[in-house]
């Protein structure tokens, strides 16, 4: 019995001739390590899914979870919301909820848009350590755009918490 260069076997018959081909089990050092290769890839995905449950658990969104894991203490329920569709010259209306995951309270002192027509009316406002509270966002009708995509950045009073960018889409009937 004799084994080829991939490993296989060659049953010779009485004549000398090889009638038949069958794999045998590899003796290479490459079959061990294929098989640590899958289950590393299995028990990663297994911890990744655990993660991304977890996060979502404890924080709402995926998003959020990862942008706590970026250093976000002040965490939004979702980075970007979508309103729906709206009338134009209707107001339409998102509420995130900011959650401070800090040890210190927070004071939201602003915003900026990336247009005129996102409107906040509860601002200032203060957010104890570990208290959930909510923003209402207003964006006013723009009847040129049927489609709405704005970007908001909030502003703290505290320098060690990096402000986060918020995300409003939505869409207009004319």
């Amino acid at each position: 019995m004799t084994t080829n260069h991939a490993g296989q076997v060659i049953a010779a018959t009485d004549t000398g001739n090889a009638e038949e081909t069958r794999n045998a089990p590899s003796t290479s050092p490459a079959s061990p390590r294929l098989s640590w290769v899958k289950l590393t890839f299995l028990l990663s995905n297994i911890g990744l899914a655990l993660l991304v449950v977890l996060g979502w658990a404890r924080f709402g969104s995926v998003s959020s979870a990862l942008g706590f894991l970026a250093g976000d203490r002040l965490v939004p329920d979702a980075y970007s919301k979508d309103f729906g569709t709206a009338k134009a010259r209707e107001d339409a209306w998102v509420t995130f909820n900011l959650t401070n995951y800090s040890n210190r309270t927070i004071r939201v002192v602003g915003f900026k848009s990336s247009c005129t027509c996102a409107y906040a009316s509860d601002l200032p406002m203060t957010i104890p350590a570990a208290a959930t509270a909510p923003l209402k966002v207003k964006i006013r009708s723009n009847s040129f755009k049927a489609f709405l995509s704005e970007s908001i950045r909030l502003f703290t009073d505290d320098h060690r918490v990096r402000d986060p960018s918020l995300t409003v889409t939505g869409r207009y009937e004319k």
